[in-house]
């Protein structure tokens, strides 16, 4: 029988409890200090692996907008299935040992800094799986949402960053696009000079011819 989880509070807190235990296990094992007040880099690409930091503040409109995509999905199966009802399949002996090699190759890739959202989910799943008291099932599945959403925050992310990019691109001008805008604003600027030049010169003359004729 696995041992009795404490109650899982909220969602909101659930996610910001992952969050500082993956930081004081890969932070333990990495031997770095996140300092606080750093910028904020770009989110990372797909495969990149980075260290969990607890100094960015949790953001909770960005769980919430996942929540409202999450409450969405839920309204649309009951539309297509109704109410469902089905036995719950979890089995301690069944699924403990895949809970502990998900276990181990979780910590063995957060050791060696090559863990993903995959990694820590399959362990969520697994210990969900080898639940058999609804109490201690709840709080694993709580778990597995919590990791799930997370991961579609960091997706938002990266598709929200990758827009950026892809915009600024386009905005921006090429090498000839350059060349002739500054050709352009150089032709102007000549222009303007001459145009400068000339008038001083009609000026000064015009103030020589008079001075002339006062004579």
């Amino acid at each position: 029988m696995t041992a009795k989880r404490r109650p899982v509070t909220s969602l909101s807190a659930e996610i910001a409890r992952i969050a500082e235990a993956e930081s004081q296990r890969r932070q333990q094992n990495a031997r770095r200090t996140i300092a606080t007040g750093l910028s904020i880099p770009p989110p990372p690409r797909p495969g990149q692996v980075t260290m969990v930091s607890t100094a960015v503040e949790f953001d909770e409109s960005k769980t919430q907008g996942v929540l409202r995509d999450v409450l969405d999905e839920r309204a649309y199966q009951h539309g297509k299935w109704g109410k469902q009802e089905h036995p719950n399949g979890t089995s301690e002996v069944k699924y403990t040992g895949m809970m502990q090699m998900a276990q181990a190759m979780c910590n063995k890739r957060a050791d060696d800094g090559s863990i993903t959202w995959f990694d820590i989910l399959q362990e969520e799943f697994y210990e969900a799986a080898s639940c058999e008291i609804k109490e201690d099932l709840r709080a694993e599945l709580i778990q597995v949402a919590a990791v799930a959403v997370a991961w579609i925050e960091m997706l938002d992310e990266q598709i929200d960053y990758e827009l950026r990019v892809a915009k600024a691109k386009e905005g921006a001008l090429s090498p000839d696009d350059i060349a002739k805008a500054v050709a352009k604003l150089g032709m102007r600027l000549q222009a303007k000079v001459e145009a400068e030049v000339r008038a001083k010169i009609k000026e000064v003359t015009a103030a020589k011819i008079k001075e002339v004729t006062a004579g």
